[in-house]
């Protein structure tokens, strides 16, 4: 999953040189000599660390933006043909109850262009998974809420069209407020499992980051603007 994250990142630079551009050539083409007949990606249960790399459907929808970044007037027939088969793939999935698999539906779907009719099941649904403290969690009921389900949320309703006025949304980004730690971070729990036992890892640097992240996304999306 290295390879599309990296290439769905790239694609918020401004500018790419062109060792850039092929590197990104090369990462595409890694990622359709991988995809299996059915459309999907090889999910790798034993290796998985949720929730940046959190499921089967959660991979795909990462790797499905990432060929949709390399989608110019160009690219390849065989690039659409798999972009094509993914997107057929993960529409047709029987999706888990997992919260990060309802975002990131929203976030495909408005990247596609899709009426917010289409989205508005899936939209509820995210509306009704928000704790009593104004955040989210990454399972239900298994975890408590955090900044990067929290921040996945107000993002990706940011896209659908949401905006600070609606109360739930203002104490989504209350919550943030409220929870961020004084060096800029968020408090997280480790799901890793190296050795086994749940939340076991002891490098929590990518959790931290990544939840960061995510909190950063919503609230710039979301805080108003001084005049």
């Amino acid at each position: 999953m290295g390879l599309p994250f990296l290439a769905v990142a790239a694609r918020s630079m401004t500018s790419l040189t062109e060792g850039q551009k092929q590197s990104l050539k090369l990462i595409t083409e890694e990622i359709v000599k991988k995809q299996q007949p059915d459309g999907s990606w090889e999910f790798f249960a034993t290796l998985r660390r949720p929730p940046i790399n959190e499921t089967q459907s959660t991979d795909a929808a990462w790797v499905i933006m990432a060929l949709e970044g390399e989608m110019g007037p160009d690219a390849p027939e065989t690039q659409r043909v798999a972009l094509s088969k993914a997107i057929a793939w993960l529409d047709a999935a029987k999706l888990s109850n997992i919260h990060q698999d309802k975002a990131l539906k929203v976030l495909l779907g408005v990247r596609a262009g899709k009426p917010r009719e289409m989205l508005q099941s899936t939209i509820d649904e995210l509306l009704a998974l928000q704790r009593a403290d104004g955040g989210w969690s990454q399972t239900v009921p298994e975890l408590k809420s955090d900044a990067f389900a929290t921040g996945q949320t107000l993002y990706v309703l940011s896209l659908a069209g949401f905006t600070a006025e609606r109360p739930e949304i203002k104490r989504g980004i209350d919550f943030l407020v409220a929870t961020q730690k004084p060096d800029g971070t968020w408090p997280m729990i480790s799901r890793s499992t190296p050795n086994g036992e749940p939340g076991s890892s002891k490098l929590l640097t990518p959790i931290y980051c990544a939840a960061s992240s995510w909190a950063t996304l919503g609230l710039t999306r979301l805080v108003p603007k001084k005049n």
